[in-house]
């Protein structure tokens, strides 16, 4: 919405000494910090991208699912729909219910039973849950 041009980061660790992974469930950030500057080294891969802009008919959401795609695609990455927060231990049933929420969509969506406004969105391609580079498989 700022009109900026972002220089997107791609980050992959190396897990063969340790996990950088911060659970917050297990700790604190400040531990979770004291943990990682005590170690010997942190194997990572850090690839600078090219800097992206948005485009004039795409809204900050495409925008961001577009620049998370490239990313994703640079190391190797699922590129899924959700974000950090729920990787970190979510209850199954959420899960569950996330999934369920989709195919309930996406089938009304194919119905044409969605109202007129969410319909006329997911023409524009404006419904990011129909983002075709996104894996849903997980």
């Amino acid at each position: 919405e700022l009109d900026a041009t972002i220089c997107p980061v791609a980050i992959r660790y190396k897990k063969r000494l340790m996990d950088p992974y911060w659970n917050r469930r297990d700790s604190c950030f400040t531990m979770h910090l004291l943990y990682l500057m005590t170690r010997w080294r942190i194997d990572a891969d850090v690839y600078w991208l090219e800097p992206a802009r948005r485009a004039h008919d795409e809204t900050a959401v495409e925008f961001s699912h577009r620049v998370k795609n490239t990313i994703a695609k640079k190391i190797g990455l699922k590129n899924t729909l959700w974000n950090g927060y729920f990787k970190s231990a979510p209850v199954l049933k959420d899960r569950m219910l996330f999934k369920m929420a989709y195919s309930n969509i996406y089938r009304k969506q194919q119905r044409r039973l969605l109202s007129e406004g969410r319909a006329s969105d997911a023409e524009k391609g404006y419904f990011y849950l129909l983002d075709e580079s996104l894996d849903y498989r997980s």
